[in-house]
């Protein structure tokens, strides 16, 4: 069983808020992405394919599918889409298998690509990645990109399974589960270190827990019998900081969760964070 969502979901959630963005004209699409990692593999066939589906609403550029390997190989592919007027670049990095594969992510991010839209999967979703935007408005030599002018920077989001500002499962929405995980992580670590990472750790938690309570006296192997019959062959659900919980037979979530999350400039913090969308 997994509390994450699907490479298939969330990217089909990317793909909608992008094909919403298209709907005035063609936009030319650049995909980077790591061919030896199965993630980034899964995510960009799957939010190709929705993307595909709107010839007219999408034009694709030539893909770049070496993120891992030495950022001097990425370099030439990117001066070329920006000759090419890329209006989006999807980045899906694979999470810090590879080191390189995040820090191309970086550098990327830091490029002077005006009027084009950088997007993700969870994986861009980085506590780095604001570092280098901050980086690059305080040394931008172009008055459009300067310090004093932090709003003008908001091309770039990401698709994340939860976030605390969700209307569904965030500190303010419905869930009381999500509102005492946020209102006490904030007290312990601040809001914005509360992240999908740290929300689905508490509810692969819950399950766990959820399962003990049927028998306290279990084995490891018990434990994971019980806990596929009580889920999976039962149907039970619980309610946890991203939601219910609930398992197909194949060990994917029932519905999961999905946010649109981009980068913005906390004013009285003085520091950019990623703010929910949706």
């Amino acid at each position: 069983m997994r509390l994450t969502t699907q490479d298939s979901i969330s990217a089909a959630s990317l793909a909608s808020y992008l094909i919403q963005l298209a709907s005035d004209q063609q936009k030319k699409v650049a995909i980077i992405y790591n061919k030896n990692s199965s993630y980034s593999n899964s995510y960009r066939t799957a939010v190709r394919h929705r993307l595909e589906q709107h010839p007219d609403r999408f034009l694709f550029l030539e893909e770049c599918y070496w993120i891992s390997e030495s950022y001097y190989r990425i370099q030439p592919y990117l001066e070329e889409i920006k000759r090419q007027n890329a209006d989006i670049i999807i980045l899906i990095p694979d999470g810090g298998i590879e080191p390189n594969s995040l820090n191309n992510v970086g550098l990327i991010s830091r490029l002077n690509l005006k009027n084009c839209l950088i997007v993700g999967s969870a994986t861009l979703y980085q506590e780095n990645v604001l570092h280098w935007i901050d980086e690059q408005c305080q040394y931008q030599i172009e008055p459009h990109y300067r310090l004093n002018d932090h709003s003008s920077y908001s091309q770039m989001i990401a698709c994340i399974p939860w976030h605390w500002q969700s209307q569904r499962n965030g500190s303010r929405s419905a869930n009381a589960v999500a509102q005492s995980f946020c209102q006490i992580g904030a007290q312990l670590w601040g809001e914005g270190n509360l992240t999908w990472r740290s929300a689905t750790a508490f509810d692969a938690g819950l399950v766990i827990l959820r399962t003990l309570e049927i028998n306290s006296n279990q084995t490891g192997q018990s434990v994971l019998a019980n806990m596929n019959r009580y889920f999976k062959e039962q149907k039970k659900q619980i309610k946890g900081v991203t939601g219910i919980i609930q398992f197909e037979q194949n060990g994917d979530r029932v519905d999961p969760p999905s946010e649109i999350v981009t980068v913005t400039w906390e004013p009285q913090q003085k520091r950019w964070r990623w703010q929910c969308l949706t």
